[in-house]
């Protein structure tokens, strides 16, 4: 090696060695409501079909629209059809994700941050369902009714 080069390498290592030293920044920490509240697999029930699960049109206006999209679209509830489970019980922590490109009109009530250690939400229920009895009970008599059922609730969940 002459000297010429061994002068070049030793000035680069003396400027690399004079360099601010940047330090690298630490991994942000992990979510503690990343599994908060725990989630239910629910079993689907009675006869069913397999629900699509890759890319398509997950509902009219996407088919109209020509919006084709890449996978099954993350909702904390069945789109199209009863929703045999508790609404209490539905999944949002879809919402947690910056990425996220779903949304529903009442997403903005659940999972709300309030400072570094509380998690808010609330949410609600209404079932409404008709009731004609014919010969009801064979007593001759004819028996309508409405069953209805209203239900709202709210959680705050503290960061151990």
């Amino acid at each position: 090696m002459s000297r010429a080069a061994l002068a070049v390498l030793l000035a680069a290592g003396v400027a690399a060695a004079q360099a601010p030293v940047v330090p690298m920044a630490a991994p942000p920490p992990p979510d503690p409501f990343k599994a908060v509240p725990p989630v239910r697999a629910w079993p689907r029930p009675g006869h069913f079909q397999n629900p699509p699960t890759g890319p398509g049109y997950y509902s009219a206006a996407d088919q109209f629209a020509g919006a084709e999209s890449k996978a099954l679209p993350k909702y904390p509830y069945p789109r199209n059809g009863a929703m045999q489970f508790s609404f209490f019980d539905a999944d949002f922590r879809y919402l947690d994700d910056p990425k996220n490109t779903e949304c529903d009109a009442f997403d903005a009530l659940e999972r709300i941050r309030v400072g570094d250690d509380f998690l808010f939400s609330t949410g609600g229920e209404l079932r409404s369902r008709y009731h004609n009895e014919f010969n009801s009970r064979l007593t001759q008599t004819d028996n309508s009714y409405n069953l209805s059922r209203v239900w709202a609730y709210t959680d705050l969940w503290y960061k151990d």
